[in-house]
């Protein structure tokens, strides 16, 4: 059966990616992780691999071509084989799933394909993939959709930066001939605060929507498993699921030095919630999220 080569979708807020150049031609034997094609946004450049072994039958997008993410943009298989038609893709994919259900065994028609413990980057990218391949598909999510990077990290923090970025510019436009005739600012930071959280909850509500358009259920708990392989969420609601992916994502935490009680040491989940610009700033840790609250202070 064909296997759908699709645009991937490498970033929260990625939306298209442009075709570099394709690496293989139609015809051509590939690998399973095998560099298929380069593809490109606004953001970064990347490889895409081969997900299995097959021949190139298709290729529906070619070089240079800008493509939304999720869409078919060529296909894998048997030699000679023919590409699925429209009609056919929603059948195939769905096959897929159900084929591995007769091997599980004690569980019901009705359990979920995929249940994903996590609704960061990992976890909700998976979800929606498991469903686009015609999985029965449950996300448990403790907290709020979008994990560390959306809510606690790199997006919080670019909120910040581009505030500095702004404050910067304003320093710089008398060499490009705008004279602004008192340079004199305050940071509202209680305002600032509204608008990182306004962000932040605009990007969670199109990670919910995403989860919803492909028929994804998604449920607010902690999320166990029993001993028989299924997925208790608060310790009360099963989801009997055939497989599980775990992607409990990860936490703050203050490395065990001398002073670290000190209440002037603070996790990065506490910058994103002062409401006071600080003196001075020493950060331990050179990661995005330190890099980027250094460059905003």
């Amino acid at each position: 059966m064909a296997l759908e080569v699709i645009m991937p979708k490498a970033g929260v807020d990625m939306t298209e990616g442009q075709i570099v150049q394709w690496n293989k031609k139609v015809g051509e034997f590939v690998k399973e992780g095998e560099i298929l094609l380069e593809i490109m946004t606004d953001k970064v450049s990347m490889e895409l691999e081969a997900e299995e072994d097959g021949y190139l039958i298709a290729i529906l997008k070619g070089d240079g071509e800008t493509v939304p993410v999720t869409e078919v943009i060529g296909y894998l298989g048997e030699e000679g084989e023919n590409i699925p038609t429209a009609g056919a893709v929603a059948p195939e994919s769905s096959s897929v799933p159900v084929a591995s259900a007769s091997s599980d065994d004690g569980k019901s028609d009705d359990a979920f394909d995929i249940v994903v413990i996590g609704g960061g980057p990992a976890g909700y990218v998976a979800a929606i993939k498991a469903a686009q391949l015609g999985g029965k598909v449950a996300l448990v999510e403790k907290s709020e959709l979008g994990g560390t990077c959306l809510n606690r990290g790199c997006i919080p923090t670019k909120t910040y930066l581009h505030n500095a970025e702004i404050i910067e510019n304003i320093g710089h436009a008398a060499n490009r001939g705008i004279v602004i005739e008192n340079p004199n600012f305050t940071v509202d930071m209680d305002k600032l605060l509204e608008t990182k959280s306004k962000v932040v909850n605009t990007l969670v509500g199109g990670v919910a929507g995403l989860l919803r358009s492909y028929g994804v259920t998604v449920h607010k708990g902690i999320g166990t498993i029993t001993k028989d392989k299924n997925v208790l969420v608060n310790g009360s609601e099963l989801l009997e699921t055939k497989k599980i992916i775990l992607a409990g994502g990860s936490k703050v935490s203050k490395i065990n030095v001398p002073g670290m009680e000190s209440p002037l040491v603070m996790t990065s989940d506490d910058i994103l919630e002062m409401n006071e610009v600080p003196e001075s700033l020493v950060i331990i840790g050179g990661g995005v999220v330190g890099i980027e609250l250094g460059q905003a202070s």
